[in-house]
């Protein structure tokens, strides 16, 4: 945030033309910016990871006992579409569980490309970058209005 703020105040003219070159600060600011999100998704995928193993904890305990609460958490047999089906429905359940952590997951995705494109390691048209601006923007506030989504820091 240091950087952006230094390169809108030389764009408004309250740091010398000469003083500071604005593109190397600019790029710069979106490297940084870039690591934070990169962090944010490895803090996500680790929160996901923590869910995963607790629901095979859970599973297996329930397998030893011989039952199950839910029919979609026995073992998976069928045809592919069959379970396919089954682990949609399976991961659908933990996405409503864990809203927290979805939301943060598809907010972290979506601003991911943004600073990539800026730094041109892709290339995305600008509605393509609106878009996924506007998808982030959304689950960003989400957690403004329900608090239960709102993504608290691991233990």
């Amino acid at each position: 945030m240091l950087l952006d703020h230094v390169v809108c105040l030389h764009k408004l003219g309250l740091i010398p033309k000469n003083s500071i070159d604005p593109g190397g600060w600019d790029k710069t600011s979106t490297k940084f910016w870039l690591y934070s999100i990169i962090l944010g998704l490895i803090r996500d995928f680790y929160e996901i990871q923590k869910v995963y193993k607790d629901y095979q904890r859970r599973t297996r305990q329930k397998k030893g006992r011989g039952y199950y609460d839910d029919p979609y958490e026995g073992p998976v047999v069928g045809s592919l579409p069959l379970k396919c089906v089954i682990h949609a429905k399976i991961i659908s359940k933990y996405v409503t569980n864990h809203a927290d952590i979805a939301i943060d997951t598809l907010k972290n995705s979506c601003d991911l490309f943004i600073p990539l494109n800026t730094l041109g390691f892709v290339k995305l048209s600008p509605g393509s970058i609106g878009l996924l601006g506007v998808i982030s923007t959304i689950a960003s506030t989400i957690p403004q209005f329900n608090p239960m989504c709102k993504l608290v820091p691991a233990t």
